[in-house]
């Protein structure tokens, strides 16, 4: 048992001794320790309670006196000039507080071997402590940008959230204010390096709404530093998108920028669009695609988008006068005047406001004259006038039904005809309606 307790006390003795053995490995003193460690303790004190200005002088000593001692040196160097930077009477006095914390991290790192974790970690946070010092400095701002390429070389994907925004603001002030220091195609490397690091984030399921929300802010800074326009959109992002045409994310991007910039005839953009709507269906995106295919007079496929665009809304007024287009172009590019009427009724019934649909109606049954006429009685044959006049009535349209009016037959040729007013016909051929006899005297 005695044997037994002698044996424990040893181990711990021995764990004691290996703890403070290890505890002084983690400093390495000077020749002078007991400076050192007077030092050490006094301005840890004066950090405590936010004596800033007098922590400078023992923290000194250190730095010259004893460099490498310990990271926390530079650590609370860095805390301690950043404090007095916020309280800085004057604006030199403000630069040089902000120099030293930059120059706490550069020692920091110097005495840091590089293939240590934190030794990229603390690229990390020197790059933002940079940015928040200098962001309106344009004379600092190739530095600071250095620091974040080297920041990014060195985190790759376990950089901070912070310095996502912060790199791409960086990038756009450096481009606008120290012209040709950037190219377009070195501020689109930032933007799509950024990109592929926030879809890692975001894959790993981590501040998932922070990091979108973030990507938008940097999408929208991009925006506003280049000049986004066809040439941009058609080659510098089309042919990353070629590379990729799976990329979703991209597709969507260039779908936008497309819209902003009034570029949507691009090829790209339709090749984009189609990948949007396939995963993430948008009446925007359909409906412009309607357009497009309608610019290049590609009927049929402009009537094709429209289709689908009309079941993508609810809203009535969108889907009435996607109808009366569709009814449009089935009147006047393909000839098919069944369909049109009936997507005529469809837009009224849609948007009842939409009463140019009937307009649309009446100039078809209008201009129907010589195709449905038998030669055989001008009455009959007039008759498709007043149903033309009927549906101008409708869509309030006074000048088309004075000119209806004016074809319909004569009262000398109703009488020939043994008809009188008010008789009901029909009008045959493809209109198949029933009318009520007028004369035009």
């Amino acid at each position: 048992m005695k044997l037994k307790s002698t044996l424990l006390l040893a181990f711990a003795l021995l764990a004691c001794g290996l703890t403070v053995s290890l505890a002084q490995n983690d400093f390495m003193w000077p020749e002078d320790r007991a400076t050192a460690e007077e030092k050490n303790a006094l301005y840890t004190d004066l950090m405590k309670t936010k004596q800033w200005d007098k922590a400078i002088e023992p923290l000194r000593w250190l730095h010259i006196n004893a460099p490498q001692l310990n990271p926390s040196i530079y650590i609370h160097g860095a805390k301690v000039y950043e404090e007095l930077a916020k309280k800085a009477p004057n604006a030199q006095a403000k630069q040089s507080y902000q120099d030293s914390v930059m120059s706490m991290y550069d020692k920091r790192l110097e005495y840091i071997s590089p293939d240590r974790d934190d030794h990229a970690d603390v690229k990390d946070r020197k790059a933002y402590a940079a940015f928040k010092f200098y962001y309106r400095t344009p004379a600092k701002y190739a530095e600071v940008f250095k620091m974040y390429e080297e920041a990014f070389a060195a985190n790759g994907n376990k950089i901070g959230d912070y310095n996502l925004k912060a790199y791409m603001i960086l990038t756009s002030y450096y481009y606008k204010y120290r012209p040709g220091a950037l190219t377009d195609q070195q501020v689109l490397g930032v933007y799509f390096e950024l990109l592929e690091i926030i879809d890692v984030k975001v894959a790993n399921g981590r501040n998932v709404g922070k990091l979108e929300a973030q990507r938008d802010k940097i999408t929208e800074t991009l925006i506003g530093t280049i000049t986004v326009d066809c040439i941009l959109i058609q080659d510098k992002l089309g042919e990353r998108f070629r590379q990729n045409t799976e990329d979703i994310k991209l597709a969507k991007l260039l779908v936008s920028l497309a819209l902003e910039a009034n570029c949507t005839d691009q090829p790209v953009f339709e090749q984009a669009a189609q990948l949007v709507i396939e995963k993430e269906p948008s009446f925007g995106i359909v409906k412009e695609l309607g357009d497009n295919a309608l610019k290049r007079k590609d009927f049929k496929g402009a009537l094709k988008w429209y289709s689908q665009a009309v079941g993508m809304t609810d809203d009535n007024r969108r889907k009435g006068s996607l109808y009366l287009t569709m009814a449009k172009l089935n009147s006047s590019k393909i000839g098919n005047r069944i369909e049109a009427r009936k997507l005529c009724y469809k837009a009224v019934e849609e948007d009842p406001s939409a009463l140019e649909a009937y307009t649309v109606i009446g100039n078809m049954y209008f201009s129907s004259y010589d195709q449905c006429k038998g030669n055989k009685s001008i009455v009959q044959d007039r008759a498709v006038f007043i149903a033309a006049y009927e549906m101008f009535r409708r869509a309030g349209n006074s000048s088309a039904m004075a000119q209806a009016k004016a074809q319909f037959p004569s009262r000398e040729e109703i009488f020939t005809e043994t008809f009188k007013a008010g008789d009901e016909l029909t009008v045959g051929c493809w209109i198949n309606e029933k009318v009520k006899l007028d004369t035009r005297d």
